[in-house]
């Protein structure tokens, strides 16, 4: 099973400076402070602290005290937890794909409408990607360009490589909901967002399908309830 969390930043902004003092460690408040923009160091608060306070009631601990370590590419973990989570986020949304029983990676993108297709660079595409894609009309071309990217994305995540994996060898026409990377197995899927602007794609490392559950929408009022 998979769970999925969406929050929408926008609206739990007054609640940034509780979050970064009662929920962030000094580590993470050291980071946040080297980041020059603005919005960047809100939106990292708001992203670490959300995340924080999700595996805090799935672990039982209080949210500060858990120890989140990140590996060598970049993708965070819990040690000694059975539990594995990523986090995405993108234009206002924040997601947390999160499970008992598989790694799982997830990516979330703005539904832009201003993608330049012809300067897309070829290298972020399989070959044979990159010929269906040169079939496509424009407006075809900017929806299949997206969900590529997402479950690109999500997959290299999944595996823990993140950017650090080749994009050009991952080819997601091969086959609607699974992938061979590196020796893994993958399940991808292109999931209905919690936003009509937004797609995501969640990929878990698994040789056989799982279905993740229901969105669970995140608000104000159990943020609060979470710091008191």
């Amino acid at each position: 099973m998979i769970d999925l969390y969406a929050i929408h930043l926008d609206k739990i902004q007054s609640l940034i400076p509780d979050l970064y003092h009662s929920v962030l460690n000094t580590t993470e408040k050291q980071h946040i402070s080297r980041q020059k923009i603005e919005n960047v160091r809100k939106q990292r608060v708001l992203s670490r602290a959300i995340l924080r306070l999700i595996l805090g009631c799935h672990t039982h601990e209080p949210a500060q005290n858990l120890q989140i370590h990140t590996s060598k590419y970049g993708k965070p973990y819990l040690k000694n937890q059975n539990l594995y989570f990523n986090v995405s986020h993108t234009k206002h949304m924040l997601i947390v794909a999160l499970s008992t029983q598989y790694d799982v990676g997830i990516d979330i993108e703005y539904k832009n409408t201003d993608i330049q297709t012809q300067n897309l660079p070829k290298q972020c595409f399989h070959p044979q990607e990159w010929e269906y894609f040169q079939s496509l009309s424009h407006n075809k071309k900017q929806l299949f360009f997206l969900e590529m990217w997402t479950k690109k994305e999500a997959a290299s995540k999944a595996i823990g490589l993140g950017f650090h994996y080749p994009f050009q060898q991952i080819n997601t026409l091969e086959n609607n909901h699974s992938l061979n990377i590196n020796s893994y197995k993958i399940q991808q899927h292109i999931i209905t967002t919690p936003r009509k602007h937004y797609i995501v794609a969640l990929a878990s490392v698994s040789a056989s399908p799982c279905q993740p559950t229901p969105w669970q929408e995140l608000h104000l009022e159990w943020i609060k309830q979470c710091l008191t």
